[in-house]
Formats: C-alpha cells, sequence, structure tokens
C-alpha cells in the first residue's frame, strides 16, 4: 500500500481510523485478490449476537463450507437454561453452585479436596443440592462444546483444544489467559474470595470474550495467510523471526497449526489491528457514555422518533439492500417475526439471524447499549449487577424502536437467503442495510469520543453508506476486474430503487403543486422542514402528511430532484448554500458535544441545536424569568424559571437536551393539563396524544406559525433596523442617509405592526371560553395565513431595496448588541374577560 498516491493512502487512513474500523483490511484483501479478508474482520462485529445465541440457544459450530454457522443439536441447551434451576433458589444458593463448577467442573472431587475445611463445606453442601453438579456438569459441557468451533477459528490448535477437553475448562477466564480467577485455582483464598456481583453476566462475558477472541484469530489468520502467499506482502508485514521482531506493531497469528508473528508495517492496518483488544475505557469516559445512553434512550424509546426510524429504516433498506424487498411491507413482515421472538422465543428466521451474527447492528442497538464490558487482561470488572439493572431498563424501553429496526433487517436476511445468498453474506446484506453501526473507527480516542455523544456514530455511519456501496476498490492485479459481478449487480439495484424513490419526489411536486393553497404551503417550508420530511398538503381537507427522509439516501435520490425541479420550473423555494447545509444537518443530525455538556454550550454561546438563538437579543435586557415566548413556551417552563430565577428558554434548552422526546412529552403533558378550561376553554392544538402514538412525526405542526417567508421577512426587518440604529435613515453629517433603507424599514415595520395586531387576537382567540377547540382551531389558522399572507405581499418589494443598496452598504457590526438596548418590555394588562 505504501506505492500509493499519498492522498489516497490518507484517506484510507483517515477513514480506517475514524469512520470504517475495517477499511483497512478490505483495501488489503482487495488488493491481494482475496475478498474474505475483510469480511472475516466484520465478522468480529458478530461477538454479541453470538453470545446472545449461546445464551438462549446453546452452541454451534461453522459449516464445512466455511460460509455460514450452524448450530449444535447435542449442545441445544442455551447458558440461561442451564442458570435458571440454580438461579431460581437465590443468590447464595447460584454463588455457590459457580464455586463448585469454577473449582471442579465435571470432574469428581478428589479424596484430597476434602481435607479441606472450607471446600468441605462446599461438597457437603453441594451432595445435599443435586442441581449444583447438574449445573456444573452441563456449564463445562457447554463450553466443551464450543471447543470445535474455537478449533475452526483458529483460536486453538487441535492438540489444545484436546486438553481443555480432557482438563477443567476456565469459567470465568478465556481460554488462552495468562492467569485464571483465583476461585479456579487450586491454591489461594478459593472459597471465601469475591466473586463477579453479576454472576450469570460474568459467566456470559467469559463465552463473548472467547468468541471475540476466535473470530479476531480466524481474521489475523485470513490476512497474513494472504499475504504470506503474495510476494508483494512483505511490504504491508513480515513474518517476525527471533526473539527479536524489529519496529512496527507485532501480533500473533495460527497458520498451519503453528502460532507465528508478524510485523505490521501498514500504519492504518496496525491501527485497526491494535483496536481489537484494548483495556476498558476509562472510568470517566464510561460515566459519560452512560449518560449518553441514557439520553439516546429517552430519544430511542418514544414513539415520535419509532414512526420517524421507522419510515427512514424502511426506506433506506429498500434503496441500499442488496436484495429487493417491499417497503414498508418488507419491514413489518419482518418486525412482526421480531415481536413473536420477543414473546415466544420460537421464531426460526430471527434464531437464524442471530446464530449468522445479524443482531447488534441497528441504530438503536448502537445507541443504548453500554460501552464494551469486555476486558482483555484477564480480570472482570466490577459493578456489573447495577449495570445489568440498568441495561435490563434500557432493552425494555427500547424494543419497540428495536422491532421495527430489526424488521428491516430480518426480511432482507430471509430475502437473501431465498436468492441463493451464503449464510455469511445474507447475514453481511442484512447488516449494511442502512449501515452498520457496529463499523466504527479504529482511533481509540475516537472511539471515546463518539461513545459520548448522541447519534455521531449514526451520522457517521450513513455518510459512508453510499460510499461503501459506489466505492470502486483498487487491485493489484491489473487484469482483474475492479468489481465484482456481486458488486455491479448491488449498484444496479440500487440505482434502480433510488429512481423509484426520485419518481416518487416528482409526483408528491407535481401534487404540491397541483393547487395555488398547496404550493403556497410548500413554498413556504422553512430550511430544516424541507430537508426532514416530504410533505403533501391538503390530502384529505387541510389535513398535511409528512414522511420522514431517510439518512443521506433521501438527499441523494429525494430532495436533490426536487429542488432540481423547483430550479427548472422557476417554483420560489428554498435551493442555496443554507438548505444544502439544512440538508445535511437535518438528516444526519450532526452534533459534536457530549451529551452531558450539550445543554450547557448552548446556554453559553445562546444557540440551539439548529443554531438558532435560544433568547432574542430584545430579550437581553429582561428580567430572567421573563425572558420567555408567551405563545410558545410551556407554562412548566415558566413556573420551573421563575421559582429558580432563571430563564425558562434556559430550563427549556436543559430539559430538551438531557431528556429528548421523553422529556419534551412529558413537558407538553403537564402544559396541557395545567391549562384551565374553567378560565381560558378548550386549549387548541393539543399534543400530547399526536407524541403518545407517534402521529405528530406524520403531521406538520399546526397552526403553522413558522415560515420560510416569516423568517426571511424578519431577517430583512432585522437588516433594515440596524442599518438605520447605525445611522442609515439619519440627516447627520456623520451618516449616508441610505433611502433603501429608510424605506424598507418602513414597509418591515407597518407588517410587523399588523401581524402584532392579529397575534393579539389570536391570543384573544386562544383563550377564549365561549369558542370550542374546533372553532378556535379554525380562527387561529386563519389568523396566521393573513400574517404569511402579508410578509409574502411585501418580501419582492424587501427584496428588491436589499439588493438596491446591497453593495454599498455593509452590514454594521454590534447589530445584536445594539438592539439589547430595547426598553425592558411592559406587562400586558388583563383585559376583561366577556361574560
Amino acid at each position: 500500500m505504501n506505492h500509493w498516491p499519498l492522498w489516497r493512502q490518507r484517506l484510507r487512513l483517515a477513514r480506517t481510523l475514524f469512520v470504517h474500523r475495517w477499511h483497512a483490511a478490505q483495501t488489503v484483501g482487495e488488493w491481494f485478490g482475496n475478498e474474505s479478508v475483510g469480511e472475516r474482520f466484520e465478522h468480529i462485529n458478530h461477538v454479541r449476537s453470538l453470545a446472545q445465541y449461546v445464551w438462549r440457544c446453546g452452541a454451534f459450530r461453522e459449516d464445512a463450507e466455511g460460509t455460514g454457522r450452524i448450530a449444535l443439536p447435542e449442545a441445544a441447551r442455551g447458558l440461561q437454561a442451564i442458570f435458571k434451576p440454580v438461579s431460581a433458589k437465590g443468590p447464595d444458593h447460584f454463588e455457590r453452585a459457580v464455586r463448585y463448577a469454577a473449582r471442579f467442573g465435571d470432574d469428581t472431587p478428589s479424596a484430597f479436596a476434602v481435607r479441606d475445611p472450607d471446600l468441605a463445606v462446599l461438597l457437603s453442601y453441594a451432595a445435599e443440592h443435586a442441581d449444583i453438579r447438574t449445573f456444573a456438569t452441563e456449564l463445562a459441557g457447554l463450553h466443551r462444546a464450543m471447543l470445535r468451533y474455537y478449533v475452526q477459528m483458529r483460536y486453538l490448535t487441535p492438540t489444545e483444544a484436546q486438553t481443555f477437553g480432557r482438563g477443567r475448562v476456565p469459567l470465568l477466564t478465556p481460554l488462552r489467559a495468562t492467569r485464571r480467577h483465583p476461585a479456579e485455582e487450586g491454591d489461594g483464598p478459593l472459597y471465601k474470595g469475591p466473586l463477579p456481583a453479576d454472576l450469570s453476566g460474568a459467566l456470559l462475558n467469559t463465552f463473548a470474550r472467547n468468541i471475540h477472541h476466535a473470530l479476531a484469530c480466524r481474521a489475523r489468520a485470513e490476512l497474513f495467510q494472504t499475504l504470506s502467499a503474495n510476494a508483494q506482502g512483505n511490504t504491508v508485514a513480515t513474518e517476525a523471526r527471533g526473539r527479536r521482531a524489529g519496529p512496527g506493531f507485532t501480533v500473533e497469528a495460527l497458520l498451519e497449526r503453528r502460532r507465528t508473528r508478524f510485523v505490521v508495517h501498514d500504519r492504518a492496518l496496525a491501527s485497526m489491528l491494535a483496536s481489537i483488544h484494548e483495556p476498558p475505557m476509562h472510568p470517566v469516559i464510561q460515566w459519560l457514555a452512560v449518560f449518553k445512553t441514557a439520553v439516546s434512550t429517552m430519544i430511542t424509546a418514544m414513539p415520535v422518533f419509532i414512526v420517524k426510524n421507522f419510515f427512514r429504516d424502511t426506506l433506506a433498506g429498500f434503496v441500499a439492500g442488496r436484495y429487493p424487498q417491499v417497503p414498508f411491507g418488507g419491514t413489518l413482515a419482518g418486525g412482526a417475526q421480531a415481536v413473536r421472538d420477543l414473546t415466544t422465543g420460537r421464531s426460526e428466521p430471527m434464531r437464524e439471524y442471530l446464530l449468522q451474527g445479524g443482531f447488534y447492528s441497528g441504530l438503536v442497538e448502537s445507541e443504548t447499549h453500554l460501552a464494551d464490558i469486555r476486558g482483555e487482561d484477564g480480570r472482570l470488572r466490577k459493578g456489573l449487577a447495577a449495570r445489568r439493572t440498568w441495561s435490563r431498563l434500557v432493552y425494555a424501553l427500547t424494543r419497540p424502536a428495536w422491532i421495527a429496526e430489526a424488521g428491516t433487517r430480518v426480511n432482507q436476511f430471509e430475502r437473501s437467503r431465498r436468492a441463493g445468498a451464503t449464510k455469511y453474506a445474507a447475514a453481511r446484506a442484512a447488516r449494511m442495510v442502512s449501515s452498520d453501526f457496529a463499523n466504527i473507527g479504529s482511533s481509540r480516542g475516537w472511539r471515546m469520543y463518539v461513545h459520548t455523544v448522541p447519534f455521531l456514530n449514526a451520522a457517521i455511519q450513513g455518510l459512508d453508506q453510499l460510499y461503501q456501496i459506489f466505492r470502486k476498490p483498487r487491485r493489484g492485479d491489473p487484469a482483474a476486474s475492479a468489481r465484482t459481478a456481486d458488486q455491479r449487480a448491488h449498484i444496479r439495484k440500487v440505482i434502480w430503487s433510488g429512481g423509484c424513490l426520485a419518481a416518487l419526489s416528482c409526483v408528491a411536486w407535481a401534487f404540491n403543486g397541483s393547487t395555488r393553497a398547496r404550493e403556497r404551503a410548500y413554498q413556504g417550508e422553512t430550511d430544516y422542514d424541507k430537508a426532514s420530511w416530504v410533505t403533501l398538503y391538503d390530502v384529505a381537507g387541510d389535513a398535511d402528511i409528512r414522511i420522514p427522509v431517510p439518512f443521506q439516501i433521501g438527499a441523494a435520490f429525494i430532495k436533490l430532484p426536487e429542488v432540481a425541479l423547483d430550479l427548472v420550473a422557476g417554483r420560489e423555494t428554498l435551493a442555496g448554500p443554507k438548505f444544502v447545509w439544512s440538508l445535511v444537518h437535518g438528516n444526519l443530525a450532526v452534533g459534536w458535544v457530549p451529551a452531558v455538556a450539550q445543554p450547557i454550550v448552548e446556554i453559553r454561546t445562546n444557540r440551539n441545536f439548529f443554531g438558532d438563538e435560544i433568547i432574542p437579543p430584545y430579550m437581553a435586557n429582561w428580567p430572567a424569568e421573563r425572558q420567555y415566548f408567551d405563545r410558545s413556551t410551556p407554562l412548566p417552563y415558566r413556573e420551573v424559571g421563575a421559582a429558580l430565577n432563571v430563564s425558562p428558554l434556559h430550563v427549556q434548552t436543559v430539559v430538551r437536551g438531557w431528556t429528548g422526546h421523553l422529556g419534551n412529552a412529558a413537558v407538553v403533558a403537564l402544559d396541557e393539563a395545567m391549562w384551565s378550561e374553567r378560565v381560558n376553554g378548550p386549549k387548541p392544538f393539543p399534543k400530547t396524544a399526536r407524541l403518545l402514538t407517534g402521529i405528530y412525526s406524520l403531521q406538520p405542526p399546526r397552526p403553522r406559525t413558522y415560515t420560510r417567508f416569516g423568517n426571511e421577512f424578519y431577517a430583512i426587518s432585522d437588516w433594515a433596523e440596524g442599518y438605520a440604529r447605525s445611522g442609515a435613515c439619519s440627516a447627520s453629517n456623520r451618516s449616508r442617509r441610505v433611502p433603501a433603507v429608510c424605506r424598507a424599514r418602513t414597509v418591515a415595520g407597518r407588517v410587523r405592526r399588523e401581524a402584532t395586531e392579529l397575534r393579539r387576537q389570536g391570543d384573544d382567540i386562544r383563550t377564549d371560553i365561549f369558542r370550542s377547540r374546533r372553532a378556535k382551531e379554525r380562527e387561529l389558522e386563519v389568523l396566521y395565513e393573513q400574517i404569511d399572507a402579508g410578509f409574502r405581499l411585501v418580501l419582492p418589494e424587501l427584496r428588491a431595496l436589499r439588493r438596491r443598496e446591497f453593495e454599498l452598504v455593509d452590514a454594521p457590526t454590534g447589530v445584536s448588541s445594539d438592539r439589547r438596548t430595547r426598553p425592558t418590555r411592559p406587562r400586558r394588562p388583563v383585559r376583561p374577560r366577556r361574560r
């Protein structure tokens, strides 16, 4: 790889470090003509899925062709079933069973053991409880059943496997650990020493670590076997002969039943290999990761996210999946299998998908499972009980979101198998249907940082998805085809499916232009709304429907055709650089600040997640408890702000940043509960039911208080007001009078006053005790349509005035600080209510 152009080497290194962990191995396999190298390293992502299979179903091995995994009928009793009889009798009984199994396994205790008083007590207790002996025998048998798989993966040699098969298999440490757990040794405080708090988690963790080592050993063997067979392989890695291997990263692989050390000269490959075995992250990073997990859970567990992610995932799978699948219908069919698996545990497709390593690849799983708990130093970490309790809570809360997401992947897995794909290929197609979120960069510092920022990894993997599909591999053999037949077929399928989405986008565009009312609503979309949804206006009466746009696939195949039609037809919409940023931000939700600090940073910078001001400049000099919007800030935020003497908008920022959709739904429900119908009549536009059912993701907020026309009007109005305050409209000798600015200020001021008066009328309507909810909603929608119509009416003139003097007038500095001198807003007098 060293003979590649420098820019390509740097791109390969950066992608390995920060985007795709196994990219270095993929490129090595492509260059030397063995695609299995990259695929074997991707199998390391299967470790959690395979550990769950051992927990639920039992042992397994690889088939004779090396194209998938098969279950072992003779070891079909899972770890959970083995634990159940002894764990049901309480933690003390379970602990004694584990101590007995760790010391003896399925061996018969020797007569010498009876001489030890502590051991004699344990043996006496085991003699009275036959389930302990059964537990130890079955647990050791499950470990022995996995030895065949470890040999296949070149984790153990056949001789080593026979040794473990005849002797005691470690139950609390990996097979090749340098030291065993004290409870497994023949000396020391065997039966009085502490055991892990979560015994079942620790015993399962041993299987996970063994499987992880096995998968890594198989991948390394495939890599170095490929390099050793090629004359150019020594440019990437060389065999280390003798004790002193020389400079470079050294790693071991089992080739032809012989352990061989290799020195890796390629920086990207060395970083990737080093990332496979690392100690646990720093406790501070672990705590930040737990906090991020909590924030992500409160987002992904809510119906608003579930519905939105269902649409995004099924549309992304329709385009990016290797094999065609029906959007929505395929996801629902796969989701039905997921529901059956959760309720009965008897879904054969889900069990097969689990065995082939498909689980723990989705967005929800990547966001809500805790950081890796596999220690690589032979010790077991403490605090597992609390973490396992928290994991169970997260597991329960995120099952609805997981069902929707797993449905697309399971359906793709089934279709791949029916199309003739191997088990491994089908699992890879399923994991990549909407990005494999386990493909995180190899840089340890980067991974620690990503673990603390919600959905940052999802954004990165989303950006990388189409690149993986369309990337052109580099081959060392000039005569070899750059892409395989399967890769070319995948590209054709993606283009065809993406064309279908583009056609539907064109149909939606034409529908929104079929009437003047629909076109006005379409033209009024804000940059974020236009980037994040496809909205169909007035579908049934005045009801609108919006469809969430999948990540960058939606940007490429839905939004770009839509914007192209806008430009070709001359339809007045957003299509400039700001929309491009909104397209990236809205579809990928890129955030760069750790979850624990996100609201704090937003408050300090006075900018929210979307870049908008939290507290407008004209509120800066108001009392903190009065810094809120009368019509949109919920009452709970105002009450908390008044009690703490802080801005309610800051309270809102903290609640939304740390509690996500869950906190927002709770505050909305509390706000509606605090609304007094006896004093104010029915509350118009209630949102609680829509939030709790997820319909909120499919319908635009009503009334439309924010539109593109309103945003543009206030931007020009603030521009004119800032120039006027800097002297552009005065007749003093120190400044030049700018007629266009003065005219813009006059026109904008008149329209602002009219809009303010209409909003005050809306306040009276909103709190009118004699109007019904439906009547209030109709009248408020008419009022806000009038406000928006006023903005649309004057915008052409304001744009012309701004363009006229734009080249001559530069924006004055400190406009925001100038606006802060606005006098304190007086309290609005209480009007007498109608009788």
